[in-house]
């Protein structure tokens, strides 16, 4: 996968962390910032824990056609739209298909390409899709739950700047921003 088009807003912004944690402005700008990026990352699109994109991106798949009559399911969830379909023709060069036969259904949660009639590609990963995935344009339409989650693991890393460790185990994520998270992640991509 590759992303060709990031976000161009964050769920969560600097401003809101610094609330979250009782800081006056202008204290510890860099940080904070960081602390907010590296949060986002964590979730985030096709390296995120939770399989989803967060604010609208554009993701470009390759993947193995399918015989007619199947659909193709993407990675990251929710897609909102196909931009482009190409398929490999038999010189290895990248063909734009009419987007007029294929649709975006949502089956079971995870986003679906169907086609009238699939193009027939040469070689293996021969079918490229082009798609814009996540909620929408800005934080207010990621859900409270995930920016709650961007918000606690933000401060965490502010406040502990270490990993978390006790005598009998370590763990990445603080359990509360686990449990918040675990109903939008997807396990099986």
């Amino acid at each position: 996968m590759e992303l060709m088009s990031a976000p161009e807003n964050t769920p969560v912004t600097e401003g809101e962390l610094l609330s979250h944690l009782r800081l006056t402005d202008g204290e510890q700008d860099g940080t904070l910032a960081r602390c907010v990026s590296t949060a986002i990352a964590m979730l985030d699109g096709d390296d995120g824990e939770l399989g989803r994109a967060l604010i609208s991106q554009t993701w470009r798949e390759y993947i193995r056609p399918p015989s007619n009559g199947s659909g193709v399911q993407l990675s990251l969830r929710p897609a909102q739209s196909i931009e482009s379909v190409a398929f490999r023709d038999a010189e290895g060069a990248w063909v734009e298909a009419d987007l007029t036969g294929f649709s975006l259904h949502v089956v079971e949660d995870a986003p679906v390409v169907f086609a009238d009639v699939w193009p027939v590609g040469h070689g293996f990963q021969s079918l490229r899709i082009d798609y814009v995935a996540g909620y929408g344009d800005d934080g207010a339409s990621v859900p409270d739950t995930i920016k709650q989650a961007i918000l606690l693991l933000a401060a965490h890393y502010y406040l502990e700047r270490a990993p978390v460790v006790s005598k009998e185990s370590s763990a990445e994520l603080p359990i509360s921003i686990d449990r918040l998270l675990q109903r939008y992640k997807v396990w099986v991509r």
